[in-house]
C-alpha cells in the first residue's frame, strides 16, 4: 500500500531524474485508476505545475501527432 509520503518523494524524485519544467505538457493516456497513470498522467504534472492532455482512448496513429 502506498502512503501519502511514499506518492510525494516519488513524484519529487521523477522531477529531479527527468529536469522537467513548467513548460512542458503531459500527454494523459494511461489509465488513472492504476497507481503508475496517477503519478506520470496526474500527480507529477500537478506537482510541476504543468499543463496535460487527457485522452479518452489510445489510438496510436493520433497519440504520434502530438
Amino acid at each position: 500500500m502506498l502512503n501519502n509520503y511514499n506518492i510525494i518523494s516519488n513524484v519529487v524524485a521523477v522531477q529531479q531524474v527527468l529536469d522537467l519544467l513548467i513548460d512542458d505538457v503531459f500527454v494523459g493516456a494511461l489509465p488513472l485508476f492504476h497507481a503508475f497513470g496517477q503519478r506520470s498522467c496526474m500527480n507529477l504534472p500537478l506537482y510541476l505545475g504543468c499543463s496535460v492532455v487527457f485522452i479518452a482512448s489510445f489510438i496510436p496513429q493520433q497519440g504520434l501527432s502530438f
